[in-house]
């Protein structure tokens, strides 16, 4: 077996070959990590952006019968004052400033479509009753008005009784 001597200068080129190839085998390390932790951070994203809000309406059944047990006229429990109308799918407030909004009823939440998307969880529903939490967590207790001149509180001017009478009979 023959023993080669090393030289200076080949001892200088194994030293940095090997220096070469520990910096290349680090930075392909690093790059690895960094894909892997970029791949990570999108599911993550991925996984937090998905649609498994509960408060979510969008894809969901709307209930027609939970909506159609609210068309109507609803009084405060409290106050026995008119609060809103229901027709179809539009929310009437009494209140003249606020405008009409339209709404769905998904499982047991009551969704309006304003200028914001507000939920409200409805504790009780029947055929005269209608109970839910505001935005600020208070029992609104309601129940369906009997009485026809409660409509006269949703009448936007002083002489709109069309609703009332038919659009022919209110002139």
């Amino acid at each position: 077996m023959i023993k080669k001597k090393w030289k200076s200068s080949d001892l200088f080129i194994h030293a940095l070959v090997n220096k070469i190839i520990r910096v290349s085998l680090y930075t392909k390390f690093r790059q690895m990590t960094k894909y892997v932790a970029i791949s990570l951070v999108a599911i993550l994203l991925a996984a937090c952006n998905s649609s498994k809000n509960p408060h979510s309406s969008s894809g969901q059944e709307e209930d027609l019968s939970a909506k159609e047990l609210l068309q109507g006229i609803w009084l405060d429990d409290e106050t026995e004052s008119p609060l809103m109308r229901i027709e179809g799918d539009t929310i009437y407030y009494a209140d003249s400033q606020s405008a009409p909004i339209t709404f769905k009823i998904i499982r047991d939440t009551l969704y309006t479509y304003g200028n914001d998307t507000t939920y409200y969880k409805i504790d009780k529903q029947g055929e005269h009753i209608f109970w839910f939490h505001s935005t600020a967590d208070n029992m609104i207790r309601l129940h369906k008005s009997e009485d026809p001149n409660d409509s006269l509180s949703f009448c936007r001017s002083g002489n709109d009784y069309s609703h009332l009478y038919g659009s022919n009979e209110a002139r």
